[in-house]
């Protein structure tokens, strides 16, 4: 019998003989058809498990699983860390520690470690032995393992710049070498519109797996600047926290809002106010518009395109202030504000006095702000008049104050009055002053009434043609009296207000004469 053999690239061989007959055997096997596929190097995680990924080839026909027996040595030959055949073999180390997963049939060669340690930074290569056919060991195919005790960092693509309401998605992935000891992933917390999380999904990789998150969300102006981050958690308990990613989002101004820049504190009459409007808008405005609401109507201000607009010797009553703030997204409208402007008492037209069956009746309304209070003096001696005072605040500002008083309590001689002529003049009249004084904490508005009594018939013709002449004038007056009065008898007075507004700094001091009514 003749067994002929040829050997390629140092590989064992073997021949057999069958029966009576002879045969050669040829072993014509190329040494390409000997291979493995697993990576050159992985890097796992301190105390969890590794898997490394990897499949052979064998020349020839297939072999069952028990004519295989898969060997993983650490090392160059150092110690087995499994046998599937031969456990009893295997480094103390690694015993119960390591198994291989797939069938060596499926030619599938993986080997898990569990437990993984510092100790285990190894290179290992794979062996497969045929029985009583062949042995190789793919000693140019090995794997180096490097041990960490940090974990993973996972990665998320940022996105660009976002728009305020249409929908975007974040993916976060992170690759381990552990398959039944997958990472969860999570996000933080972000301030957006249907953040939904989608479920995790694992992909295999050449030599890894990668465990992948989805999170779907509606940016707001709330997620503008937000950082996200996407967090993988281990089975014990060590996290890997990916690298911050912070959320830019276009949006139009909101938040409009009409502030006082200058003056601080109170605004008073005739200063000089700055407005500015504020807004929060990504990008920022790039234009602003103003208008003015008075009496209900609304008038633009047009040459004011400004962030601020400066309203120079404000008036007591400036009317409402509204801002609007555009940039690419949209326009913004602002609330509008009044101005609470502070300022001197007024004393209004409708102020009277008249003599009606001996008493003294008066009525002075005053508007001011802070509201004014209200008080009959003598313009002289600025001794209060007692009598009977009533006085009720009404809307804007106004005070309107009643005083009812005798005349027989009044003196028309003498400094107590300040009487202006106690004898009777050219006009025959004899004359009484006394004032309306309104005042807060700027300062106060005097209105001045002076009251003309008729003197006696026993006057000289001259002057009854004078009174004559009086009479008839005061008729007229007295037709505008009743109506608006109210029909009241003529008891021969008239009235005269000097209206006097003084403020502490003498800033402002108005004097006036003129006729209010005759009765």
């Amino acid at each position: 019998m003749l067994c002929a053999c040829w050997l390629y690239s140092g590989m064992t061989f073997s021949c057999s003989w069958a029966g009576a007959f002879a045969f050669v055997w040829i072993c014509a096997v190329s040494a390409q058809d000997w291979r493995a596929e697993v990576p050159a190097s992985l890097t796992a995680l301190s105390g969890l498990c590794l898997t490394i990924p990897c499949r052979y080839h064998y020349p020839g026909s297939k072999f069952s699983e028990d004519k295989l027996t898969g060997i993983w040595y650490r090392g160059y030959f150092v110690a087995q860390v499994y046998n599937s055949k031969h456990p009893d073999v295997v480094d103390p180390l690694f015993r119960k520690r390591t198994s291989l997963v797939g069938s060596l049939e499926s030619n599938e060669c993986s080997l898990k470690i569990q437990e993984i340690g510092e100790s285990d930074a190894q290179t290992y290569m794979f062996r497969i032995e045929i029985e009583n056919i062949e042995k190789y060991t793919y000693k140019d195919r090995t794997v180096t393992v490097n041990i960490t005790v940090t974990p993973h960092s996972p990665s998320v693509n940022c996105p660009g710049v976002l728009m305020e309401g249409v929908p975007v998605s974040l993916t976060c992935t992170t690759v381990h070498t552990c398959s039944d000891a997958k990472p969860t992933l999570s996000w933080s917390h972000i301030n957006a519109n249907n953040a939904i999380s989608q479920p995790q999904e694992q992909h295999a990789l050449q030599d890894a797996w990668e465990e992948r998150s989805v999170l779907s969300l509606v940016p707001s102006a709330a997620s503008h600047l937000e950082e996200i981050q996407c967090i993988a958690k281990y089975p014990d308990g060590q996290q890997g926290f990916g690298k911050k990613c912070r959320l830019i989002v276009n949006y139009i101004p909101k938040n409009v809002t009409v502030s006082v820049q200058s003056p601080v504190g109170d605004i008073k009459q005739r200063d000089t106010v700055i407005l500015s409007c504020q807004s929060e808008s990504h990008p920022l405005p790039h234009s602003f518009s103003w208008v003015r609401v008075q009496d209900g109507l609304e008038e633009p201000l047009q040459e004011e395109t400004g962030q601020e607009l400066t309203l120079p010797n404000i008036g007591h009553e400036p009317g409402w202030f509204q801002c609007q703030a555009e940039n690419s997204m949209g326009v913004g409208v602002a609330q509008p504000i009044s101005l609470n402007v502070l300022y001197l008492p007024v004393i209004l037209e409708p102020s009277w006095c008249l003599v009606q069956s001996g008493e003294m009746l008066c009525e002075c309304v005053a508007q001011a702000n802070p509201p004014p209070s209200i008080h009959w003096t003598h313009p002289v001696t600025k001794d209060r008049i007692e009598g009977q005072m009533n006085s009720s605040e009404s809307f804007g500002h106004q005070v309107r104050a009643s005083l009812r008083t005798s005349l027989s309590t009044m003196k028309f001689t003498g400094d107590d009055f300040a009487v202006v002529n106690t004898t009777a003049d050219q006009e025959g009249l004899s004359n009484i002053t006394f004032s309306c004084v309104a005042e807060n904490n700027l300062g106060s508005t005097i209105l001045i009434f002076t009251l003309k009594e008729k003197v006696s018939p026993t006057k000289s013709a001259r002057g009854a043609k004078h009174r004559v002449g009086l009479v008839v004038s005061l008729v007229v007056g007295m037709i505008a009296l009743l109506s608006a009065v109210g029909g009241l008898a003529f008891k021969g007075w008239r009235t005269l207000r000097i209206v006097k507004t003084r403020d502490p700094d003498e800033r402002n001091v108005r004097t006036g004469l003129f006729l209010l009514h005759n009765v």
